[in-house]
Formats: C-alpha cells, structure tokens, sequence
C-alpha cells in the first residue's frame, strides 16, 4: 500500500511533466532594408541573404507553460538550452518592446506584427536539435523613416 501511495504523488508526475531536455537551436536571419533612400541592389541582395544570427538577444515564449525568457545566440548563432518538451516561439527583443507610436500609419497591423512570432518549433525527447530561418521585418510600430 506504502508503494501505490507514493507512486501517486502529485509532485512526482508534475516533476516528470517538466522533465527538461537539452536543445540545440541553429537560426539563420534575413532582413527587410528599414532605411530611408533607396537601397543599393547589392545591399538587398544580402539583406535576402540568410546569415548566422550571432551575438543577438532573443524571446522564447510558450504561452501554455507561461514561459517567457530572453536568450542570446552565441557567436555560431547558436542557442544551447534545457527546456521543458512543448511548442515554443521565438521573437525578435524589438517585438516584445515596441509600443504603437501616436502616429503609426497602423496601429491594428503593429499589435498584429508584436504577436507574430518569427519562429516556431517543438521540444520533444525525439526532437531536440533545430536550424530555424528567421525573417527580421521592419517595425510597423514607428513612423516610416524618411
């Protein structure tokens, strides 16, 4: 009977159901061109260009869990990080901050912009290693530059 009880303890299955496992998340960025002028072609063509996103703070979110943490990828544009297994969002830090300006052309489409995430991926025991292609887009939340 001692055995049954204790196999039952809540703490015991909320204990395993936050069980965490070691990932390993590659990302790749492109990028609208946010300036004003008009852009040199050869610009634009890097900016479309995906490139390692190094040395760059991040939000990974999991509404479910109530989980939100800022990480930074290191200099191969990696994150390495215990998490528990679920389905997790990744957002740009500028995202997560901008506030609509008074004069934003949109503010419905800024709100829209904030809750998009730029990634998405799922931590399972059988997937634990991604390579996710971000696209950093210009902040609908200010005024346009001129």
């Amino acid at each position: 009977a001692v055995v049954l009880i204790f196999s039952c303890n809540p703490k015991t299955l909320t204990n395993k159901a936050l069980e965490e496992i070691e990932v390993k998340i590659m990302i790749q960025a492109t990028s609208d061109y946010c300036g004003g002028a008009n852009p040199p072609e050869q610009l634009l063509k890097r900016l479309k260009t995906p490139q390692l996103l190094a040395n760059t703070e991040l939000i990974i979110k999991n509404s479910e869990k109530d989980f939100q943490e800022t990480v930074k990828t290191d200099n191969q544009g990696e994150i390495n990080k215990s998490l528990p297994a679920g389905a997790y969002q990744i957002f740009f830090t500028e995202k997560i901050s901008a506030e609509p300006m008074e004069r934003a052309i949109d503010k419905d489409y800024c709100l829209k912009w904030k809750e998009t995430p730029d990634a998405t991926f799922e931590v399972s025991k059988e997937q634990r290693s991604f390579e996710l292609k971000l696209h950093r887009s210009c902040n609908p939340c200010e005024l346009a530059r001129p």
